[in-house]
């Protein structure tokens, strides 16, 4: 018994062993020391008054936590649920509720188990969810394209500016890789863009980010597409597990800027060289 109670008092959180009478009475036979930390209320409080830890309990989830309890009483099965409480002083905890159910000599189904305060683990899941539900906000709105490719280069993940830029779903686009020659890629001056060279396939090798990189892509129903892409390595525990290119489409840039370029070096009313565009000809020619 001594070394029962030095047990039970050197564990977290507490330990219970609750009771129900086949006319359906519930009774703590027993609570560790553990629960006056946990809930405020002493174990012989406790003992003699069920209600005590149940009033404890958060407004919005008793009700849940009843039908948890019901239910497993129902089925006679083990019994696990978590729940707010309400401290005196204002303090909410997130509690752990574990118990294994066995039916004693009597008739009794008696449930076994602790009481744990997981209020740090509850807070860290709404931080993380918080931030995962920014990040799939941003993913999902933002204007430039995001494409992310596992360590083989394939895609896994595409948001959706991505796909209306690059005119492909995630479904067509999934399992592809950068050196696909369905993309026919080019270079500004028009040569070919081989795959090997795209700035992920550069970022995959090297580990190191490649930025602003101006290609040109075969997009469906628009013809060629410029873009300017960045792509960044991702690592885990020093691994290389991927990269995610970002890119934005500056076709309509590519386009004015050939257009000016034409204009600067052409006559409009014949469609010849002009005499800007004569004299570097004739520079060039010279000088090779």
């Amino acid at each position: 018994e001594a070394l029962l109670r030095d047990l039970a008092a050197s564990i977290p959180g507490a330990m219970f062993r609750l009771a129900r009478s086949p006319q359906g009475l519930w009774q703590f036979v027993y609570l560790s020391p553990g629960i006056e930390a946990l809930f405020g209320v002493s174990a012989e409080q406790a003992r003699s008054n069920y209600q005590l830890l149940r009033d404890r309990i958060h407004a919005q989830d008793l009700p849940a936590h009843d039908a948890s309890v019901r239910a497993a009483a129902q089925a006679s099965a083990n019994w696990g649920h978590e729940y707010r409480i309400c401290m005196p002083d204002g303090q909410i905890k997130w509690i752990q509720a574990r118990a294994d159910r066995k039916c004693d000599e009597r008739g009794h189904d008696v449930w076994t188990g602790t009481l744990s305060d997981v209020s740090e683990r509850k807070h860290m899941e709404s931080v993380l969810k918080a931030s995962e539900q920014t990040y799939r906000t941003l993913f999902e709105t933002v204007p430039q394209g995001v494409v992310y490719q596992d360590a083989q280069g394939r895609i896994t993940s595409a948001n959706p500016a991505a796909q209306r830029i690059l005119g492909l779903t995630l479904d067509q686009m999934q399992g592809r890789t950068s050196i696909d020659p369905r993309w026919h890629a080019v270079h500004e001056d028009g040569t070919p863009f081989p795959g090997e060279q795209h700035p992920a396939m550069l970022a995959l090798r090297s580990g190191l980010p490649v930025k602003d990189v101006v290609m040109g892509l075969a997009v469906p129903d628009r013809g060629r597409a410029w873009i300017l892409v960045n792509a960044t390595p991702l690592f885990k525990l020093s691994q290389l597990e991927g990269v995610y290119s970002t890119f934005e489409d500056i076709t309509e840039r590519i386009q004015l800027s050939n257009e000016l370029r034409r204009q600067a070096s052409t006559d409009d009313l014949t469609g010849v060289a002009n005499r800007r565009s004569l004299m570097a000809r004739l520079t060039s020619e010279f000088e090779r």
